[in-house]
């Protein structure tokens, strides 16, 4: 007897209408909320992806530092190897340089003895 009545007074169309609008927000509900689990599912999966990036970043940051560290040491090993090597090489000048003046006192002695031997 409702549907009678409700044709008499034209809430039938009315209804058939709301249903019809219920039905399509349910099924689109329903799609929004299989897509909703779609994104909740991707989300967690850039959430891991992003924390394994900043684990790996963090990695890469404490290797950059031992190795920012680990060339600042062997500069400073380099630095003063160089500062050895010039220092052997002045006195390796000055070992050259005496040895010249040594040679020569060698000759002028040997100057000195023959003049000397050549006088008696």
């Amino acid at each position: 007897m409702g549907t009678f009545i409700e044709k008499c007074f034209g809430f039938y169309q009315v209804r058939e209408e709301l249903e019809a609008r219920i039905s399509g927000l349910e099924n689109e509900k329903a799609e929004l909320f299989a897509e909703n689990e779609k994104l909740a599912v991707g989300t967690s999966e850039l959430k891991d992806a992003n924390n394994q990036l900043r684990q790996k970043n963090d990695k890469l940051f404490t290797t950059n530092q031992k190795l920012t560290t680990e060339k600042d040491n062997l500069n400073n090993q380099l630095n003063a190897s160089q500062k050895q090597a010039n220092d052997l090489k002045n006195s390796q000048q000055v070992l050259e340089n005496e040895k010249s003046e040594l040679l020569k006192d060698k000759e002028n002695l040997a100057k000195e003895k023959t003049e000397l031997t050549e006088k008696k």
